[in-house]
């Protein structure tokens, strides 16, 4: 194999790393919500509001940032922004008023989607062309192994700490390691340097936004992600109501399900109809949240993370794949990333629509306006399945 063809080398392994460490940012917060309003005494009003200003911070900072961090800067970024999120970890111990804790958690937000861009340019500069599916289905599993891992871990974790925040200061030194491991790269190489200097015009921008089908796997991957926002933050807090021990466990097994089945099914999606399996696990996972709205007993609670881990296993890459399909070749990273700016999106509104319902109706009614929000993904796709034929690419 040619060495520009070896996708395992040095830069890839440690940048895989580093990303793990990044996901961490955000599953270690599956704690949040009980923390504030059982720790703190937060009001539960306010609660959505705390978890919202995280992601919405992101969603205003990744465009610029997407923008201003290219291959040859990315390394700087990803330094400078790492010193910041530990930093921001560390200033959770004294908030403890909403105005405090606002304050913290957009300097968290801010250093994270920052670092979170670095991290990203850099992984991309690595990977080769010819190793590109490969190498995006590793990076798929290491995202999600923090949510397999870490919610679980949070319960027994902070009652042998002696609390939440003292589990925000392990990730904090863990983030320490960055550092090191950003010095150990070798930096960018020629691909990486030729792709950061590729421009959008402006021409290009607006036909891309002017295509209906792109338009509508954007609002999919958008209403996808703030159900999936919504189950994050407080599955937790339904589970435990209805007597649940321990229900971190839901994302575990929902997790090694979703890495199960992109591992032993990834290479037939490019086979099947992807529209179709596409709406069956948005209509799947619509019965799971009812399902997941009524579960009083471990058996069925647990069960449903069997059907959700399959949805989302299934539905998320072939999400991921009609946006690739769908957009013009000079524009596919342009749209990948802004698939990354519904994902930030969806975990702003979830969050904030979640306590917002949870406040006023309680948590059964979160998990039945999620159903809603997949047969709404379901119309949409049926909507992209009829303009697939009338609209000029």
């Amino acid at each position: 194999m040619r060495s520009e063809d070896r996708l395992f080398g040095r830069d890839f392994i440690i940048l895989n790393a580093i990303l793990f460490l990044s996901y961490c940012n955000t599953a270690v917060f599956f704690q949040f919500p009980h923390y504030l309003e059982y720790g703190l005494g937060i009001a539960p009003e306010w609660i959505g509001v705390l978890i919202a200003i995280f992601p919405f911070t992101g969603l205003l900072i990744r465009p610029f940032a997407s923008v201003v961090i290219q291959p040859l800067n990315a390394r700087r970024y990803a330094i400078l922004s790492t010193i910041g999120v530990v930093v921001a970890l560390m200033l959770h111990s004294p908030a403890k008023t909403i105005a405090s804790l606002s304050a913290v958690r957009i300097v968290h937000g801010f250093f994270y989607v920052v670092f979170g861009t670095a991290v990203m340019t850099e992984i991309v500069g690595c990977v080769p062309k010819s190793r590109s599916g490969q190498a995006f289905g590793m990076i798929a599993v290491i995202t999600l192994l923090p949510y397999a891992v870490l919610p679980p871990l949070m319960k027994p974790l902070s009652e042998a700490l002696g609390g939440f925040v003292p589990v925000l200061l392990i990730l904090a030194g863990l983030m320490v390691f960055v550092l090191p491991l950003e010095g150990a790269l070798k930096g960018p190489g020629k691909d990486a340097l030729e792709k950061g200097a590729e421009k959008i015009t402006k021409q290009a921008f607006i036909h891309n936004f002017r295509k209906i089908k792109v338009v509508l796997i954007f609002l999919v991957s958008l209403l996808l992600f703030t159900a999936f926002s919504a189950t994050f933050f407080y599955l937790k807090g339904h589970g435990l109501k209805n007597g649940i021990h321990n229900p971190g466990w839901f994302f575990t097994i929902s997790t090694c399900m979703e890495i199960g089945v992109r591992i032993f099914a990834g290479p037939f999606f490019d086979r099947i109809d992807k529209m179709f399996f596409l709406s069956a696990s948005l209509a799947l996972l619509g019965g799971g949240y009812i399902i997941l709205a009524i579960a009083h007993s471990p058996s069925i609670f647990f069960g449903s993370a069997v059907l959700f881990g399959l949805c989302w296993g299934v539905g998320l890459p072939l999400l991921n794949s009609l946006i690739f399909e769908y957009s013009e070749p000079g524009l596919r990273p342009f749209n990948t990333n802004f698939g990354l700016e519904m994902f930030q999106g969806g975990f702003f509104l979830g969050s904030l629509t979640g306590g917002f319902i949870l406040s006023r109706w309680g948590y059964a009614a979160i998990f039945q306006a999620c159903a809603l929000l997949c047969l709404g993904c379901v119309a949409l796709v049926f909507l992209i399945y009829r303009n697939r034929e009338g609209e000029s690419s």
